[in-house]
């Protein structure tokens, strides 16, 4: 063969590839495999072309340097090894395989083919170029080995899939992959016995025309014909659909919105239309107006109709409606329903349609007017009452608020002023918002009571409110509502607040007493929250009580405590467990460097106790700790935080005090 033949076989076969290329982009697949596909065209696209080039240069048609010869012999190579590359991760792709793996697998392969190339740089192993001439060597063969591993690798895995499927059709598919990676191994065969013939070349054109025909042009027609049955079933069900629902209404169009033309599918009695033929939308639309509706709802009808703005207002809903009033006095509503919308979901052809809603009306206001009978009533029960009071509808708009209420929620005219119950619980605390949410929509499905407690937050206070809530029907309107009643227990609140604190308080000190604690520190070690748990008592405090008295014991038992809160932060737990013993839990302290730190300041602290009755008695106030840690791994009570802590601290106190031990 010819090095011009050679060239023109390339370049066939780039043109083959670049006319399956242009296809596959046509198809605008979202598929990964159908994506990795194309990105193998483009790679062997570009080897095509450039494997042409060399024929051509091979052949001295195109004159180049002994330089410029090797490089484009390297690039040659370099561009098979990447093609080879691309059928892997395309196989890969299509069998849903880790590619990660096949990647690094793969880049090795190829970073091996690119060291053999660098090394005939140098000694000419693979091929050299001698005065515009290619020259193959012995170590050319490697070269497709290298290649011929890659579309091994592929037809093993994609074996392995076609082991494990089910189905002709599917195992079909699979098969033509396994055939197209062999096709290039063979085709490597060749090109290493005989180099003067573009094998390579061929084979990616082969694999990939095979590879469009088996795997996406039929998948694809296979998909096109099914949605083609699909279409035809919709059509068929949307007339019968159309046919059926036209029957409700006094008229119906379909609109165009991009070609402004309106088809009649039903018109009014009075009407003698062409219900075969369309006609400009704007036109009918603005003719029904002026001719059938009443003065007072033009300008709003207008508004509704415009189809300029149709589209945006259909492009989150399916419907739109209003309501008018035609000239003699009866009521209508118009709709626009989406039936049609393009790729970026924007709706470009619509039904209009026409309801008498006469009596839809007459009910709704014999309905108001029994409601508004109701409601009176209701509104001087609501202002006798001292508690606050609350009726809402089942979509949540609040029919009725007494003062009460509107002082608790911040309204100050409540009577007057239109309220949706969410806009009022946006004014809670953050934390009941979405749980008074749940509770309303459990409530309103199935039904019963509920009592509750929340808060609301005004500008300078929070206030605390007991509710109760239930679901009733207003017997004589046949109307359901949702009833609550508020009271204000912020003053019990803050008197249980208060007890509690007294309760975990210890009266000496002012510090957390052993309950309140304790509690604390569990509620800490249920949580995972690491830290230091510090246990020490005053050295010789009996000796203290037995010499000053109980009076002066008290104050050092007060210094103590005082020691303790300046030494560690407010987050930590300081506690008086009783008599002279004291705990302190420090959280998230688990370095050995932090807690020495913490614990000479606190040290520290206490060297500077001056208890004026001891003055000038040589006795001094020192404390013997002893401390361990605590990781968020270890499941431990407090008792057993004790205990470990106790043990640290009897041989602090075997050193004769004054002295801590960190275990």
């Amino acid at each position: 063969m010819t090095d011009i033949l050679y060239a023109l076989i390339a370049i066939i076969c780039a043109i083959m590839l670049e006319i399956l290329l242009n296809r596959t982009f046509r198809l605008k697949s979202e598929d990964e495999s159908d994506k990795a596909f194309a990105a193998l065209l483009i790679v062997a696209f570009v080897f095509c072309i450039v494997d042409a080039f060399w024929g051509l240069s091979d052949s001295h048609a195109i004159e180049l340097s002994d330089t410029a010869m090797t490089v484009l012999t390297a690039v040659t190579f370099i561009l098979g090894g990447a093609v080879a590359l691309a059928w892997l991760v395309y196989v890969d792709v299509y069998v849903g395989g880790r590619l990660p793996v096949t990647i690094a697998i793969g880049g090795v392969l190829f970073l091996a083919q690119v060291i053999l190339l660098v090394v005939n740089l140098k000694n000419g192993m693979i091929y050299t170029v001698d005065e515009g001439a290619y020259v193959e060597s012995y170590a050319r063969p490697f070269i497709f080995v290298v290649w011929i591993l890659f579309y091994v690798f592929a037809a093993v895995k994609m074996t392995v899939r076609y082991v494990g499927l089910r189905g002709d059709y599917r195992r079909k598919r699979c098969a033509a992959v396994i055939f197209c990676s062999l096709i290039p191994v063979v085709m490597n065969v060749f090109k290493i016995f005989y180099s003067r013939a573009p094998f390579c070349a061929i084979g990616a054109m082969m694999s990939a025309v095979i590879i469009f025909i088996f795997n996406i042009s039929s998948e694809y027609e296979h998909l096109i014909t099914l949605e083609n049955q699909l279409t035809k079933m919709a059509s068929r069900q949307n007339r019968e659909t159309i046919n059926a629902v036209a029957q409700l209404f006094k008229l119906m169009m379909v609109i165009n919105i991009k070609l402004g033309r309106i088809r009649t599918l039903k018109s009014s009695p009075d009407e003698k239309r062409d219900e075969t033929n369309d006609e400009p939308a704007e036109a009918y639309l603005s003719g029904l107006i002026f001719e059938r509706i009443d003065q007072g709802y033009t300008a709003d009808m207008q508004e509704f109709v415009r189809l300029d703005t149709l589209a945006e207002r259909l492009k989150t809903k399916t419907t739109v409606s209003h309501e008018y009033m035609v000239k003699d006095g009866g009521w209508c509503r118009a709709y626009f329903i989406k039936i049609n919308e393009d790729e970026e979901r924007n709706p470009y052809e619509v039904i209009f349609a026409v309801e008498n809603i006469d009596d839809e009306k007459l009910a709704e206001l014999e309905h108001n007017k029994s409601v508004e009978g109701e409601n009176a009533i209701y509104h001087e029960m609501l202002l006798a009452q001292s508690d606050g009071m609350l009726v809402t509808d089942m979509d949540d708009n609040v029919m009725l608020m007494n003062d009460a209420a509107g002082r608790m929620f911040g309204v100050p005219d409540p009577r007057n002023t239109k309220i949706t119950i969410e806009e009022l619980i946006e004014r809670c605390e953050a934390e009941d918002k979405e749980k008074l949410l749940d509770m309303l929509i459990a409530l309103k499905a199935i039904g019963g009571r509920r009592s509750y407690e929340f808060a609301i937050r005004h500008e300078d206070s929070v206030i605390s409110v007991m509710a109760t809530t239930y679901v009733t029907e207003l017997k004589e309107s046949n109307v359901t509502v949702v009833i609550t009643s508020l009271t204000d227990i912020s003053a019990k609140k803050s008197l249980e607040k208060a007890l509690t604190a007294m309760s975990e308080t210890d009266a000496l000190t002012g510090i957390s007493n052993r309950g309140g604690g304790e509690a604390k520190i569990m509620k800490l070690l249920e949580d995972g929250t690491p830290g230091m748990f510090a246990l020490m008592d005053v050295d010789k405090f009996k000796s203290v009580n037995d010499t000053f008295g109980h009076g002066v014991g008290d104050k050092v038992l007060i210094e103590v405590a005082g020691c303790l809160v300046r030494s560690f932060r407010d987050a930590d737990i300081v506690m008086r467990l009783g008599g002279d013993e004291f705990a302190v839990y420090a959280t998230g302290m688990t370095k050995p460097e932090a807690a020495n730190a913490c614990l000479n300041r606190l040290y520290s602290e206490v060297e500077k106790i001056d208890v004026e009755e001891m003055r000038g008695t040589g006795h001094k106030v020192s404390i013997s700790l002893g401390a361990v840690f605590c990781t968020k791994h270890q499941v431990q009570s407090f008792d057993e935080l004790y205990q470990q802590a106790d043990a640290v601290m009897y041989v602090s106190k075997r050193g004769g005090g004054n002295h801590f031990q960190i275990a």
